[in-house]
């Protein structure tokens, strides 16, 4: 089997234990269920408030179309908040503004695969083009004994 450095191996090491710190983060997004009584109540509230919040905006204003136009776009903002909150619920799944997580696997395996097929340059001149010292390049690999000219 091929020789591999070791800062080399060790970042192939460190980049599949990030892999698998990211499904483990995931995985614990999807396994934590958010509780279900906080999701109602953050629901009502969010009704009282758009119900509420136009009475006391025209009480602060005193205007129709400042009230109108304000109250609209605060009760917009709060309930586009609550939709928001309830997407991030579950990120995993089929709806359109979900994870997709099938490129997403597809993608890591295919940086596997390629890490895993890769190997490392003969000699270290024959991938950059010049004649480089083999003690100051990153892949110290042996060069065949040249025979002695006569």
């Amino acid at each position: 089997w091929c020789k591999t450095p070791p800062p080399i191996l060790s970042r192939v090491f460190q980049e599949i234990s990030n892999g698998m710190l990211g499904y483990n983060q995931a995985a614990k997004v999807t396994m934590v269920p958010f509780p279900f009584p906080f999701t109602q109540m953050v629901s009502l509230l969010v009704v009282v408030f758009v119900i509420v919040s136009p009475i006391v905006i025209a009480q602060w204003t005193g205007g129709v179309y400042l009230c109108s136009f304000m109250s609209f776009f605060v009760n917009l903002g709060f309930w586009g908040l609550n939709e928001i909150c309830g997407e991030l619920e579950n990120p995993f799944g089929d709806d359109p503004n979900d994870l997709p997580l099938v490129e997403i696997h597809h993608e890591f395996i295919e940086a596997l695969a390629e890490t895993i097929c890769l190997r490392p340059p003969r000699d270290f001149h024959d991938l950059v083009g010049v004649v480089v010292d083999p003690k100051d390049s990153l892949f110290s690999f042996a060069r065949p004994a040249e025979s002695a000219a006569p």
